[in-house]
């Protein structure tokens, strides 16, 4: 199978791609805007069956893929806040050039990487099966372009009937390979664990479902695997877990210090969410079963992250 991937320099995508590029099955073309950069990172991690790399510049509808991953946009809630509203128009630009190749290769699948942040509000309870995604309001306030932007996006893709896109909503993913710069809860975790120091934290009981790199892998290849069809699948892995389950899990697992407080560092530009995590398990009908829980993936990768700190 040959897939096209769209935003390749992504931290999420950079995962996938180090898990795919293992498997002959995939012979994988990476777009992004720093392709030479790509291949040294994609050399250090391992040295076997680097990709074809090219600027985004070069995508063109001569090429044939079987299918196309549009990593394009931000997961990254510094980089969120960054980019502010003009996240919405990179969205529509790079979209629209994997829509354009559909046209012309009307058989090629296109997943896109939404976002749980589509359904909005402050997630006051988790999203089911029956949950409806809200109209699109132009009018929504400041904070909400980046949903607004991914939820564009979906109302556009569910016209195509005809074409098999499915859009792939994220709520939170964590790989060791994850800056810890980036002011996520995650990433204060890991930045505490790091530097040996006390993690001051918010008292707010959220609970967050966190996606491993290989589930997140085992997902994409059950899509790309099972009949085609026009969709929307939430991301999941075995079991979510509330704020502080997870501290106090890490805690006795790792060491983790922390203590509460009004003071947060942890950066949430598209605002407070409570519930952020989908009980939507449409996935199984595609074959996909998650291998690790929120606390297991997140030790795991934990584990592996201050093993390279070393």
């Amino acid at each position: 199978m040959r897939i096209a991937i769209l935003g390749a320099t992504s931290e999420i995508a950079r995962d996938l791609i180090n898990s795919l590029r293992v498997n002959k099955k995939y012979i994988l073309s990476l777009f992004s805007r720093r392709p030479a950069e790509l291949v040294s990172q994609l050399r250090y991690s391992s040295p076997i069956n680097i990709p074809a790399s090219y600027s985004l510049t070069e995508f063109s509808t001569s090429m044939k893929f079987d299918a196309i991953l549009n990593f394009i946009g931000a997961g990254n809630p510094k980089l969120i806040a960054d980019l502010s509203d003009s996240f919405v128009g990179l969205t529509q630009i790079y979209d629209q050039l994997a829509l354009d190749y559909l046209k012309i290769h009307p058989h090629c699948r296109y997943i896109f990487m939404s976002s749980g942040s589509i359904f909005g509000g402050n997630f006051d309870k988790p999203i089911e099966a029956y949950t409806t995604v809200p109209k699109l309001n132009a009018d929504s306030g400041s904070n909400q372009w980046y949903q607004n932007a991914k939820l564009a996006a979906e109302v556009a893709h569910r016209k195509l009937t005809d074409n098999p896109i499915t859009d792939l909503r994220i709520f939170n993913y964590f790989s060791h390979t994850q800056s810890i710069e980036s002011q996520s809860l995650m990433a204060n975790i890991a930045k505490s664990l790091v530097n040996k120091s006390i993690l001051e934290v918010s008292p707010e009981p959220i609970i967050r479902d966190f996606l491993h790199p290989d589930d997140f892998c085992r997902l994409v290849t059950s899509i790309l695997e099972a009949p085609p069809e026009n969709r929307a699948i939430d991301c999941y892995s075995k079991a979510p877990i509330s704020k502080h389950d997870l501290l106090e899990g890490l805690c006795n697992q790792l060491g983790l210090q922390y203590k509460f407080s009004n003071v947060s560092s942890t950066l949430n530009p598209t605002g407070v969410k409570l519930h952020y995590y989908s009980n939507n398990r449409y996935a199984q009908k595609l074959g996909y079963e998650p291998k690790y829980s929120s606390l297991d993936g997140i030790t795991l990768e934990l584990k592996v992250l201050l093993k390279d700190m070393k």
